[in-house]
């Protein structure tokens, strides 16, 4: 006896199967095109702003180039055009693909 037929004598139609099939086909491409990519993502920057160290460039959200001079916790400072003006970050405002692309070219 086959699981199909196992399942229609107990009440449970081939319609219904096939619903709980593609209900679970459906999730399966979710995670797999949505929540997998986003936990990847993290995980890059979490890594990234755990190996940041005074000399690095590096770039912000807002688009402000500069050198890091120290890393605390959460914040670091940055120097800015290299004539001693020193800005104070959180460390969330790296962004982790625009600094990838400035060290890569350099």
């Amino acid at each position: 006896m086959t699981i199909i037929n196992y399942l229609m004598i107990n009440g449970i139609n081939k319609q219904t199967l096939m619903q709980f099939v593609f209900i679970a086909f459906i999730i399966i491409i979710l995670y797999f095109f949505s929540i997998r990519p986003q936990r990847k993502k993290y995980n890059d920057q979490k890594s990234f702003l755990e190996k940041l160290k005074p000399g690095m460039n590096i770039v912000t959200v807002g688009g402000i180039h500069g050198t890091i001079l120290s890393v605390d916790d959460k914040t670091i400072t940055i120097e800015l055009n290299g004539r001693g003006t020193n800005m104070v970050i959180e460390k969330n405002a790296i962004s982790v693909e625009s600094s990838n692309r400035l060290q890569n070219t350099k």
